[in-house]
């Protein structure tokens, strides 16, 4: 009885193990799919290590647009510098002659830096309309032989042209209305100048001691002009609503300041 209660606990023991090895298995071969499948998975990048496709076309076209209004740009400035630097260029000058400051309506050349000789000043520099020459922008310009003021300026500064030795001609813009004090003082090589039709005044010593000077016209608009204007130009003989005045004859240089003041 003993024996085969011993069988009995020994049979059912290896009944149970059994059992429980074929639920190891069973569960071993459930698990390695889920492994194999979470392996897989885990190897392959998540959707944060990808590039952003969206953000990548948003980038490029923003490249694109940069490298476009870039060269828009590029190419406006271009056009301008080729189409400036031609008109400065058959006016022998350069853009970079000059200095420009703002201005209502353009810019005023504040200081030239060119080579002198004879100067036809373009109406246009660096995109820019030239309305009017600051003062003292040409002072001491010693090689400057001749200049000519394009229309589009309207005003000319104190000094503007003060003690240029070599400068012997000068046309001036039918635009201005007003000759500043010390414009042409001490040009010691002037010896001919027009004033435009226009000009109602001319300030003090704008034509001091151009000793050269033998000749000016003088426009019927002129009504006021300092006694100074001509100052040692004791050559001098001006032309003004049809009469001449002859600096070198006594008293004529008297007569030709009252006559354009209205002191008679």
């Amino acid at each position: 009885m003993n024996k085969m209660k011993k069988l009995s606990a020994i049979l059912l023991c290896a009944a149970m193990l059994t059992l429980t090895a074929c639920n190891s298995e069973n569960n071993d071969s459930a698990d390695k799919p889920s492994n194999s499948s979470s392996s897989t998975s885990s190897s392959k990048p998540d959707d944060t290590s990808k590039p952003d496709d969206t953000s990548v076309p948003e980038s490029s076209s923003d490249s694109e647009n940069s490298t476009d209004n870039s060269s828009e740009v590029s190419s406006d400035n271009s056009g301008n510098s080729e189409s400036n630097s031609s008109e400065a260029s058959n006016n022998g000058t350069s853009d970079k002659d000059y200095q420009l400051m703002s201005a209502e309506g353009g810019a005023v050349i504040y200081k030239y830096k060119g080579a002198g000789g004879d100067l036809v000043i373009p109406s246009t520099i660096q995109g820019y309309k030239i309305v009017g020459i600051d003062e003292y922008a040409f002072q001491k310009c010693d090689t400057l032989t001749s200049v000519v003021i394009p229309d589009s300026v309207t005003t000319i500064g104190n000094g503007a042209f003060t003690e240029c030795p070599a400068l012997k001609s000068v046309t001036l813009p039918s635009t201005v209305t007003y000759i500043d004090k010390h414009t042409f003082y001490k040009c010691t090589a002037l010896t001919e100048i027009v004033i435009p039709e226009g000009v109602t005044e001319i300030d003090r010593n704008a034509f001091y001691n151009c000793s050269a000077l033998e000749k000016a016209t003088l426009p019927d608009s002129l009504k006021k002009i300092s006694n100074t204007v001509f100052e040692g130009c004791d050559k001098l003989v001006i032309t003004y609503k049809g009469k001449t005045y002859d600096f070198t004859v006594v008293n004529q240089d008297t007569l030709f300041y009252n006559a354009v003041n209205g002191w008679f």
